[in-house]
């Protein structure tokens, strides 16, 4: 794999979040942004976490979860290898305005330690009654949980989706800022 661009990618999160904050209603009123990456599918090469993932990072880094504060910190949730990929943007400097820094959050080969990661995410997503967490309802996996098979119930983004719902987080649809942003 090839090293990431680090001042593109903080360039393009700096545009993102920037118009984040500044179009709030355009985000569905979200407090914090959840970009879940679920597991590669080739049926569906043009999934608009793909395409973000293009954009940001150059690659499609399937099985990760990407949260973007409003006080513009952003945490990833992935692998070790993709996390190894990421880590020359951590110590990055200078961040463009907007984005304080970014933190990066190993998967665990055993599911269950994983859940560690997730309460730190819920944290950091708020903890407030009002919270809403902005998501892409549309490639949303844990909506589906009816027709899941066990496959789709080992991937992070499920798992993730899941542990929202379990701790009475809101989820928006933020489909439509993204396209205009």
């Amino acid at each position: 794999m090839a090293e990431l661009n680090a001042p593109r990618f903080y360039e393009r999160l700096g545009k993102i979040h920037a118009h984040f904050v500044k179009h709030r209603a355009l985000w569905g009123g979200a407090s914090c942004l959840s970009f879940n990456r679920g597991q590669h599918d080739e049926s569906q090469p043009y999934l608009k976490s793909s395409i973000l993932h293009q954009y940001l990072f150059g690659y499609e880094l399937p099985d990760t979860i990407l949260l973007l504060t409003e006080d513009g910190m952003c945490y990833i949730f992935a692998t070790k290898k993709k996390c190894d990929f990421l880590e020359p943007a951590v110590n990055y400097t200078p961040l463009p305005e907007g984005i304080t820094g970014l933190k990066l959050l190993r998967k665990s080969k055993n599911g269950s330690d994983n859940q560690e990661q997730f309460n730190i995410l819920l944290k950091v997503a708020g903890e407030a009654a009002d919270v809403k967490v902005g998501i892409l309802i549309k490639e949303s996996t844990y909506k589906k949980k009816e027709d899941s098979d066990s496959s789709m119930k080992q991937d992070i983004t499920y798992s993730w989706e899941e542990a929202m719902d379990a701790h009475k987080r809101e989820v928006v649809d933020v489909a439509g800022g993204l396209s205009l942003a």
